[in-house]
């Protein structure tokens, strides 16, 4: 949008809501296009901005009634509009009643918000008492009146018109992602533009008489259900407390997933994931020191979760996935053997997220095993690669420094002066260094240590290089703190002239509003004001922040996350779930922790 004023010469100002205050009666902004995420927080601004004389688009009547389902569905039989039986519960006891009356499968929706991204799909009473169970336990008003609609079986897609007066002026089609009956793009869905073309009824390009005037795009004002605590409500993939497919909860069809070298924290972290993914299956997982024991000895975590066994790679059979959690430099030498096992090969070690030979070369003694392979891997981060990610066969895990480097810098790389080098300052946990014991991690030698393991030259340098075309020259250091797990990356960076905080902030908000796995932190008080890789354990959210010396020109820009989740087997498995046309989130709900 902000590219398309460019083109059109239109001026405009890009504002941050959560930092706005509007003083009502004074003087305001010409045209405010009002575009929040936040249903309650779009509607007060809308208002706000209109009592100070502003023309707000959309209006507050619109944004109200189309973030209101009982409203909007009112709307559409009061003007005879078909749609599907809809019913409003006040009750636990009576929305069973209204779901056992509709008939299973039947949806249910948040009264308030978003309109597909929190909609749940029960196939039997067993999934629907699950559910309601679960939204009792969450509490708060939103999940005390029910709206539950009969199931269409629809194709995945559906048509958003933009309206202006009563002309339809564009419209666009979203299409869901595999199975996925919901088409929104929090759930995996793309938008594909559509012409317009001249309705049955009604003038050409008009809306018909008797339809509603306006519509929206959905709004994000109802906590999420699988944000809670990690577990997964009733759906088209969902399940909750024991809720088989044989008792009435839904499961489509599993892919089959393997481990080579499930030992490790790295391969340990993707089958805590996997195993919570609601359509991944873990078939088998190997370690050739551990065959024949239980996971949950080296992984005790895992305790009554699974009953899988280590096997020994030589009996590592072929499936649909092979996730490869070996050490560094071992799955190049052994592709041979490994490339034929699965479809799909998910790389958690470095050898293949480089594209060419010489920058391997360059941050590694003696040259790659298999520089015929360099560049037939995708590298797997999503927020840059998505696309390429899509039906990908061959998937390279990034490095968790490099991970949080590039995140911190992709979105400014524009904004920087070439001709000051970028200092990436990495601080990070023990866990990094891997599950193998050496006199580095041994314990006396660890506690209250703050050590600078690699002032120059760090392996992930060239990584980020690489990944960041255009970017000034970027060095690295790391070091190593007293946290188990966690990532806290400074980028130390200088802007050009003229370059003042709106405009970093502006390129922030484009590169990471829709993401669902970086946050821009912008507190203002509180101690939570930056980045900070304590409250992200367990979970692949990458926080960013920044700040800006306007007189110096100096921008610090910084970013944390964990090293094991999003730096590693987190953003593996959001990658594997792009390329196996699952929703992007899936298996990866988990918010971390606070305190």
């Amino acid at each position: 949008m902000f590219a398309a004023f460019e083109r059109l010469g239109v001026p405009y100002t890009a504002l941050y809501a959560p930092a706005l205050a509007v003083e009502l009666g004074e003087c305001a902004p010409g045209l405010v296009l009002q575009r929040c995420v936040s249903q309650w927080r779009g509607l007060s601004l809308a208002r706000a901005f209109q009592a100070a004389g502003s023309v707000v688009f959309n209006r507050p009547e619109v944004i109200e009634t189309c973030g209101d389902k009982l409203a909007t569905s009112a709307a559409l039989v009061r003007e005879s509009v078909p749609t599907p039986r809809t019913s409003v519960a006040m009750s636990r006891e009576s929305a069973l009643a209204e779901a056992d009356r509709l008939g299973y499968p039947v949806v249910i929706k948040p009264l308030m918000g978003s309109w597909g991204r929190l909609v749940a799909r029960l196939d039997s009473r067993a999934a629907a008492e699950a559910l309601l169970e679960y939204k009792e336990v969450l509490g708060g008003p939103e999940h005390k009146v029910h709206y539950l609609q009969e199931y269409v079986d629809k194709p995945g897609r559906d048509i958003r018109a933009f309206v202006i007066g009563d002309r339809v002026v564009a419209a666009m089609r979203r299409v869901a992602q595999g199975q996925e009956f919901r088409s929104n793009v929090h759930r995996g869905g793309r938008t594909e533009p559509v012409g317009r073309r001249r309705h049955t009824r009604g003038r050409p390009g008009r809306v018909p008489s008797g339809s509603p005037r306006h519509r929206s795009q959905p709004h994000h004002g109802v906590p999420q259900l699988d944000h809670h605590d990690g577990r997964r409500h009733p759906g088209s993939d969902r399940q909750v407390r024991g809720v088989t497919a044989g008792a009435g909860g839904v499961t489509a069809a599993t892919v089959g997933l393997s481990i080579l070298g499930a030992s490790g924290y790295a391969g340990g972290e993707f089958l805590r994931l996997a195993l919570g993914h609601p359509r991944l299956r873990v078939d088998q997982v190997t370690s050739r020191a551990h065959a024949g024991q239980p996971v949950h000895l080296l992984h005790p975590n895992l305790r009554g979760v699974t009953d899988l066994r280590f096997t020994d790679p030589a009996d590592l059979r072929p499936n649909d996935v092979l996730v490869a959690a070996l050490p560094h430099g071992a799955l190049a030498r052994r592709m041979e053997e490994v490339s034929p096992l699965a479809s799909c090969l998910v790389d958690l070690s470095e050898d293949f997220r480089l594209t060419r030979p010489e920058s391997y070369e360059a941050q590694h003694e003696g040259p790659h095993p298999r520089p015929d392979l360099l560049g037939t891997f995708v590298y797997a981060n999503p927020e840059l690669n998505r696309e390429q990610l899509r039906g990908a066969t061959r998937l390279a895990g990034a490095g968790c420094i490099a991970t949080a480097a590039v995140l911190a810098l992709h979105p400014v790389v524009g904004l920087l002066d070439t001709a000051r080098d970028v200092i990436v300052d990495a601080k990070i946990g023990s866990s990094a260094a891997g599950s193998a014991a050496s006199s580095a991690t041994h314990h006396p030698e660890r506690s209250g240590a703050v050590r600078t393991y690699a002032p120059t030259r760090h392996r992930h340098q060239a990584e980020i290089t690489e990944v960041l075309p255009g970017a000034p020259t970027i060095h690295v250091t790391a070091t190593a703190i007293e946290r188990v797990r966690g990532v806290l990356v400074a980028a130390h960076t200088f802007v050009r002239e003229g370059v003042a905080e709106p405009d970093v902030l502006a390129a922030f908000r484009r590169a990471y509003d829709s993401e669902p796995f970086v946050r821009l932190v912008r507190a203002r008080r509180g101690i939570h004001r930056v980045p900070d890789p304590k409250i992200l354990d367990g979970s692949n959210y990458c926080d960013v922040g920044f700040a800006l010396d306007e007189c110096s020109r100096r921008l610090v820009v910084m970013a944390a996350l964990d090293n094991l989740v999003k730096g590693t087997a987190g953003h593996a498995l959001q990658s594997l779930n792009l390329a196996l046309g699952f929703p992007e989130a899936a298996g990866l709900g988990f918010t971390g922790l606070h305190p």
